[in-house]
């Protein structure tokens, strides 16, 4: 799967110079396992369990999805450097 760029409406790839910005990675169950850019730059890439996602790993470090009982999210929260960061 990707997303991209055209500079006209065809499904001819020939004649709407279709340009990937970026490419998904994709698992069973259509969850974003990995997104790289159009290069094929890695970008960041997703961990899930029974379909829920639980971290997301980028640039920037590692990110924790934290929900309550009910599956509403409380905050994302990061690590870099051995210190945990968390905004609501």
């Amino acid at each position: 799967m990707a997303k991209g760029t055209l500079t006209s409406f065809s499904c001819d790839l020939t004649q709407n110079n279709f340009t990937v910005t970026t490419q998904y990675i994709v698992g069973q169950s259509g969850e974003q396992i990995t997104a790289v850019d159009g290069q094929g730059n890695w970008k960041r890439s997703n961990v899930y369990a029974a379909g829920v996602p639980l971290a997301t790993y980028d640039a920037n470090g590692l990110h924790f999805n934290l929900s309550d009982a009910l599956g509403d999210p409380l905050r994302v929260c990061w690590q870099k450097i051995r210190r945990l960061h968390c905004q609501e």
